[in-house]
């Protein structure tokens, strides 16, 4: 039976032992600051407002006199207000995937802020036995440096609340603050695994599937038993083995091979930053290419394995690099920049565009060559904005603003002159006509959609889930799904070998080749095609709703990243 703790009256701060008071501001920094909003809020300027507002709030109560009590009511509630925005987006993103999170969420804080409000003891004693399954949860599926940041915090924090000793500290803090920090880390955890996990109990069931093999290991088991970790953004068939591009830490590029005895090898070029999401090939020599970084360009050999040079830029992250062959340049654009760029490859000169108002900033960038076109793709609050250019000059065209489903990355179809931008949080892929840069369909693809490729020689779009893992072809011109693969959740972009013949993506599980013909060929097309099922009607009012309040929330994530 619960019962009620016997009221403490709660001190003034500075009455409390000089102990009591380092606990109160320890209490307050955890509690005001869960590691969700210490990452929302990490660049300097910012953290250090929140903090001095944060012990402002602790330690000025005890001046407040009586008719400031409104004032501070406001205050609070505003920053209740604020923090559940906060976690909207992580709440969102997790439970595209996996929605009995909406349960733990919605069951565990209020049992919590009840038990709290009966028994302070019991109440945390039962939070620390959830941070303990967290933590068990959490070391199963993330690496050391992503569970350092989790559960450990949270179970440190009920300890030290929980002493007996230390009972006036403890009653500074009311049932709202507490259970404010339950919920924000219950979605914190499983956020982190869902968004960065690591399921490699998965590997024995996506390579029984036709046509998918594993090409790297990030356990002990071959091939190449995790040897260089698992932080990568892509893989990529380069020369004769595999580029792996560096993500999340790593600045190391890593080229996967296999000599004619079998033997494993991984040569290293050391980049000293993080690398961009995808390879642009030389039109001279399918032996060479080029991929973005942070403040770079840089180009790379395959044999022998080098780096051949670096072509400094803004010191910003360039992720998407696309190609001109004929004109020989290098189109990319910064992640969340106002610019795009234009690398001349006969002289290594790189060529601005003028910055253009996008909202938070571009995400991607197409390119019709025989039209002279790049098209670029940006976040804004609400709704992106899609830009089209000149390459030639640099020049920007038009610019129009797509409220709906958010979208996060674009792919092009020159020939039918037809953007696909895939809604991440709907499922819902835009096709927008090129020439007037106005919808003119949607195609439901499955909520989670991220990551598109578009291959011209087969008419088909590889669209990626990356919660799901679902890799599918959508033939553009007979509109139909040819086949889909699982390549395990945490998808991240695929990318087809310069033959067309191999398919390669890195998931939360390995990373992975797919053969082409075998999946996506003539005799599955003819055993498996069929059209885009749209979702139910719950699902649908689900994910618009998710897709709303994304797109009004989703920047502050991105805007972190910085």
């Amino acid at each position: 039976m619960l019962r009620r703790d016997a009221p403490i009256d709660r001190p003034r701060f500075w009455d409390l032992p000089h102990g009591d008071k380092a606990l109160v501001l320890l209490f307050g920094l955890i509690l005001y600051h869960t590691h969700l909003l210490l990452y929302l809020v990490r660049r300097e300027g910012p953290y250090f407002v929140v903090l001095a507002g944060m012990i402002a709030v602790i330690v000025g109560r005890d001046f407040l006199p009586r008719w400031a009590r409104l004032p501070r009511r406001v205050a609070t509630a505003i920053y209740y207000l604020a923090a559940l925005v906060l976690v909207t987006p992580v709440l969102g993103l997790v439970t595209m995937a996996d929605p009995w999170i909406w349960a733990l969420v919605l069951g565990y804080t209020p049992l919590f802020a009840l038990m709290d409000r009966l028994d302070r003891r019991r109440s945390l004693m039962t939070h620390i036995g959830v941070c303990l399954l967290f933590y068990l949860y959490g070391f199963r599926h993330l690496t050391g440096a992503c569970l350092s940041t989790t559960a450990p915090t949270m179970f440190v924090l009920a300890i030290l609340v929980g002493v007996r000793r230390r009972e006036k500290a403890r009653a500074f803090f009311g049932t709202l603050p507490l259970a404010m920090f339950v919920l924000t880390m219950s979605v914190y955890v499983p956020a982190m695994v869902r968004y960065m996990g690591l399921f490699p109990e998965d590997v024995e069931r996506i390579t029984s599937q036709p046509g998918v093999r594993l090409i790297y290991s990030f356990t002990n088991d071959p091939p190449y038993r995790g040897a260089v970790g698992d932080r990568y953004m892509f893989a990529q068939k380069f020369g004769d083995g595999y580029l792996l591009g560096p993500h999340g830490g790593n600045t190391n590029i890593h080229l996967l091979t296999v000599d004619a005895t079998g033997t494993e090898h991984i040569d290293t070029a050391e980049l000293g930053v993080r690398g961009g999401d995808r390879l642009a090939f030389s039109p001279d020599d399918p032996n060479m290419a080029y991929m973005g970084a942070v403040g770079q360009v840089v180009k790379l050999s395959a044999e022998p394995f080098r780096l051949l040079e670096r072509y400094p830029a803004e010191k910003i992250s360039i992720n998407n690099v696309r190609m001109n062959p004929e004109k020989r340049w290098l189109i990319g654009s910064y992640d969340m920049g106002t610019r795009v760029l234009r690398l001349t490859l006969d002289d290594g000169r790189i060529t601005h565009s003028p910055p253009e108002d996008v909202g938070l900033g571009n995400v991607d960038v197409v390119l019709d060559n025989d039209a002279d076109r790049f098209y670029g793709l940006g976040l804004d609050l609400g709704a992106n904005t899609l830009i089209e250019g000149r390459q030639s000059d640099m020049q920007f065209v038009r610019q129009v603003r797509l409220p709906g489903p958010y979208a996060i990355l674009l792919d092009i179809d020159p020939r039918d002159n037809r953007l696909y931008l895939p809604g991440h949080f709907t499922g819902e892929m835009r096709v927008i006509d090129a020439a007037t840069l106005r919808e003119i369909e949607r195609v439901p693809l499955g909520a989670g959609t991220r990551d598109l490729l578009f291959d011209p020689a087969r008419r088909l779009l590889y669209v990626m889930n990356y919660f799901t893992g679902e890799l599918l072809a959508y033939d553009v011109d007979k509109k139909v799904i040819v086949n889909s693969v699982d390549l395990g959740k945490i998808l991240k972009p695929a990318n087809l070998s310069p033959d067309g013949k191999e398919l390669t993506a890195r998931s939360g599980s390995g990373i992975f080749a797919v053969d082409v013909e075998t999946v996506f060929g003539q005799a599955a097309r003819e055993k498996f095609a069929a059209p885009p099922t749209p979702p139910g009607f719950f699902a649908r009012i689900y994910h618009a709703a998710v897709d709303f309040a994304e797109r009004y929330t989703f920047l502050l994530l991105m805007e972190s990243r910085g």
